[in-house]
């Protein structure tokens, strides 16, 4: 064998040893300190995705209210992204401490579990972009409506 086969080989039996520890159940204090703090940082963070969302609705009050189609459009539009931004935000940190709370697992059930979390998550993310790519339509035919 030559020395790159040798290498790689010595690579996948060191990769091989390590996975099942990857896998290893956390204990429950640690994990009910961590699902915690994953919490506190996704109450945090979403907080100020609404905060940022409020500033939005604010700012964008007059135009949404207008005459003008245009500046009625360009609402709708800001609003559904601080709406999207605010829907990711809250499901990223589900995520967040779900994966967290999947640590009291061990071996496939975590791996089950993080998968879980995981589609969960794309799931949410998904819904927030077809409610955003609505809104978005709906702010451009509402433009359109300045152009007849």
């Amino acid at each position: 064998m030559n020395r790159t086969h040798i290498v790689s080989l010595a690579a996948c039996a060191i990769a091989l040893i390590a996975l099942p520890g990857c896998q290893k159940a956390e204990s429950p204090a640690e994990v009910s300190g961590d699902v915690a703090k994953a919490q506190v940082d996704r109450s945090m963070a979403v907080a100020d995705a609404q905060a940022d969302q409020a500033k939005v609705q604010a700012e964008t009050s007059p135009d949404a209210h207008s005459l003008d189609p245009d500046d009625r459009g360009d609402a709708i539009k800001q609003r559904a992204e601080a709406t999207y931004n605010t829907a990711l935000t809250a499901a990223k940190g589900d995520q967040d401490v779900a994966k967290q709370a999947c640590e009291a697992l061990q071996g496939q059930p975590q791996g089950t579990c993080k998968k879980k979390a995981e589609a969960a998550y794309e799931t949410s993310k998904n819904n927030a972009k077809l409610a955003l790519d609505a809104e978005l339509k709906r702010g451009a035919e509402t433009q359109k409506l300045d152009n007849r």
